[in-house]
């Protein structure tokens, strides 16, 4: 039973598809491709927009309401949300690029945390996606620790990120990685109320 528990209702989750490790059959069989992380612009937010709904998909689609998913993808990844998130005052989106192609993404904000959250100021992780080609990379984790770091540069004691209490593969990544659970709060997926765990991490471990 997780401590802390209040009704915050959260807009966006964590989430590493597949715990970051694709099945054996999609794991990349030639050299581990050379990829970037660059900041993004408000130029990338039509490629992001795109690519951020492909992988929530992935990641959820088979496990709920189309109709609830189509209404979330319709109303969270349109371009203009994309470019306002991006350019949003203490936001911080870092892609992932592979010869120009985009396959991932995290992105950090200043949003208000959830009252189990006791370390402040706290920086919310609010979205980590990798593509399906490139999980099993350990690309989900660079990401991950970047986004860490980026907290600390930014004097931010601690990081917190909501992950559906069913994605037991990405709780144990973010338990490997330090973070851990703290309370739950409500994850509105279209007319779906889903779970999320609240997990933090302190950014000085």
């Amino acid at each position: 039973m997780a401590t802390g528990y209040h009704p915050h209702y959260a807009s966006a989750r964590a989430a590493i598809y597949n715990h970051d490790v694709a099945p054996p059959e999609q794991r990349p069989t030639g050299p581990t491709p050379h990829i970037t992380l660059r900041p993004a612009t408000v130029a990338d937010a039509g490629p992001l927009s795109r690519f951020a709904a492909r992988t929530f998909d992935e990641a959820f689609g088979s496990d709920s309401d189309r109709a609830d998913v189509d209404a979330y993808l319709a109303e969270a990844f349109r371009p203009e949300v994309q470019a306002a998130e991006i350019t949003e005052p203490g936001a911080f989106v870092l892609l992932a690029e592979s010869d120009g192609t985009l396959v991932g993404y995290v992105h950090m904000c200043d949003s208000e945390p959830p009252a189990c959250i006791r370390q402040r100021p706290a920086l919310e992780l609010k979205r980590l996606y990798v593509d399906q080609m490139c999980q099993g990379t350990g690309l989900g984790g660079r990401l991950l620790r970047a986004g860490v770091a980026h907290a600390r540069d930014a004097g931010a004691a601690a990081v917190w990120l909501g992950v559906w209490e069913r994605n037991t593969r990405a709780q144990r990544l973010y338990a490997r990685e330090g973070f851990v659970r703290v309370g739950e709060h409500v994850f509105q997926l279209g007319r779906d109320p889903q779970t999320d765990w609240v997990m933090v991490k302190p950014v000085n471990l």
